[in-house]
């Protein structure tokens, strides 16, 4: 199954249900780039990107 990225949080997940990152019913499976963050309170990536949980992001999302 492809993964759908959020277009609000950028949250990447399987499924057709709701963001289980910020409960946005608005998914799209127009997305580039991934990056996971497993260590958001250390993680310099996640600073940037502004991403306070842990788990897979996609980078851009149309």
């Amino acid at each position: 199954m492809k993964k759908l990225a959020c277009k609000n949080c950028n949250y990447l997940y399987s499924g057709t249900d709701p963001c289980p990152n910020c409960k946005s019913q608005n998914p799209t499976d127009d997305w580039k780039g991934k990056v996971i963050i497993v260590n958001s309170e250390k993680s310099d990536i996640s600073k940037y990107l502004k991403k306070t949980k842990n788990g897979e992001f996609s980078i851009k999302v149309r």
